[in-house]
């Protein structure tokens, strides 16, 4: 019976064990679907991961492939920019040899057009002359068949009185020359008669015959007995456009200025008051520069300037002072007198005047 009783405890306690395992079995079985389904997901997980992978190999496969194309183009841009960087220096080059031949030819324009204003004034030297010798010519001929003695030779100035001792004020004629075609050819100068005395007449260049600065230098105060455009109007201009008996002709005027002290040339430029007490008009004193002025760097209006009216006109010089020490006035291309610009400025055109014995 006690064995009966021992076996009957075993039947229990093995039965529970087996009802347990039973439970540990289905816990097991659930345990390992729960596996299974968590395995199939990292599958696909892994399946994904895996196109991902090929995809960015591909992708590096491609970026090699256009890194080596960008390596052959930059590759190909730095021989190209070599390549541009030496023509460039070969043009450099060039143009430094050109600017060396422009200024060289410059200068050799420069000095034929001074040899050539040279050769022009003893051009107009030798006709004077020229037609002296013809005067005397026929003189002597008259003087050897009419086989008489004539006491006094005709006046020599006479021939170049005739050309404008009738002329009355607003009116032209031509006296000396100077170089205003192209090229520097010199022509005769035309001069307008702005008044008529006893003393003689008052006559101002028909053109802007050239161009100047009123002084080669901006310094504090410029007065016009000082400036060197006085100087180059009453020595270089006037020994090169009158010779000596039209030289003989002209006299010479005391002048006052607004500054600095009068002064007596043979040539001078118009004060700011003689130019609105002698000239009709702003319209009146409006000029054209010459050809050759124009060639030499002289101011000009243009249609940009929306006053076609003025087309061609130049600015002038005058002799007074402008409002400020290191100024000049000057007539504006529409005839208005403006009271200020730097002296030093090389763009202006010249109208000399000067007194012309009757």
């Amino acid at each position: 019976n006690c064995r009966v009783d021992e076996l009957e405890s075993e039947i229990i306690t093995l039965s529970d064990e087996k009802y347990k395992l039973i439970d540990d079995k289905s816990n097991l079985a659930s345990e390992v679907d729960r596996l299974k389904c968590e395995l199939e997901k990292r599958d696909t997980c892994l399946n994904v991961a895996n196109c991902r992978v090929d995809e960015l190999e591909s992708e590096i496969i491609t970026l090699s492939d256009e890194k080596d194309s960008l390596i052959d183009e930059v590759e190909r841009l730095n021989i190209e920019l070599k390549e541009r960087d030496t023509c460039l220096n070969v043009t450099n080059c060039r143009v430094d040899e050109l600017e060396d031949k422009i200024v060289t030819l410059s200068d050799k324009k420069q000095n034929l057009t001074d040899e050539s204003s040279n050769l022009a004034s003893k051009v107009d030297q030798l006709h004077s002359e020229i037609g002296q010798l013809h005067l005397e010519t026929e003189h002597l001929r008259s003087l050897r068949h009419a086989k008489v003695i004539v006491p006094s030779k005709q006046d020599p100035l006479s021939s170049l009185r005739s050309v404008y001792v009738d002329k009355q004020v607003g009116e032209c004629f031509d006296f000396g020359r100077y170089p205003q075609g192209p090229n520097g050819e010199s022509n005769p100068i035309t001069w307008r008669i702005l008044s008529r005395d006893s003393n003689g007449l008052l006559v101002i260049s028909e053109k802007g015959l050239d161009t100047k600065p009123y002084n080669r230098e901006l310094v504090d105060i410029t007065c016009w007995s000082d400036c060197t455009l006085r100087s180059w109007l009453n020595d270089e201009f006037y020994k090169k456009a009158f010779n000596e008996q039209e030289q003989s002709l002209i006299k010479k005027t005391m002048l006052a200025n607004n500054a600095g002290p009068s002064t007596e040339d043979n040539v001078f430029l118009l004060s700011v008051d003689e130019t609105e007490s002698l000239f009709a008009s702003e319209n009146d004193r409006c000029c054209k520069p010459t050809e050759y002025a124009a060639e030499n760097g002289a101011s000009q209006y243009n249609d940009n300037n929306n006053d076609v009216v003025y087309k061609g006109n130049t600015w002038w010089w005058l002799r007074s002072r402008g409002n400020y020490d290191d100024s000049a006035a000057l007539v504006n291309g529409d005839g208005s007198i403006i009271d200020y610009n730097y002296v030093y400025d090389d763009y202006g055109s010249i109208r000399p005047a000067f007194q012309l014995a009757i």
